[in-house]
């Protein structure tokens, strides 16, 4: 049986074991496509595209825009809104937090 929570405490489990949900926009050498997703690693997705895996229809393997959620519900609500949007908006999205549409690599961030 799961241990319920205390308010203003956190179990073990989550203390040991945070987990983080990410949603991405990822786009194409000449930015003229933008593919939206949900990971629990951007790392592993990196990785994956490095390999060749995923992604590869539209050659959309830089990721330039990403969110981060602690809750995998809330991930999935913003990834789907996200891909709702029109692809002038999904890309004032990605300028308004990255104006030079750096990708994750250039922009030396770690997870």
């Amino acid at each position: 049986m799961k241990e319920k929570e205390r308010p203003g405490h956190q179990s073990i489990d989550t203390l040991l074991f945070k987990r983080y949900f990410y949603v991405y926009i990822a786009t194409n050498p000449d930015h003229s496509s933008l593919v939206t997703g949900l990971s629990g690693s951007l790392s592993i997705i990196l990785a994956q595209w490095e390999k060749g895996y995923g992604q590869e229809s539209k050659d959309c393997t830089k990721l330039v825009y990403w969110e981060r959620f602690m809750d995998v519900q809330d991930a999935i609500d913003r990834e789907l809104k996200i891909r709702k949007m029109p692809f002038r908006k999904k890309a004032e999205l990605v300028a308004q937090h990255n104006p030079g549409w750096l990708s994750f690599d250039e922009q030396n961030i770690h997870e």
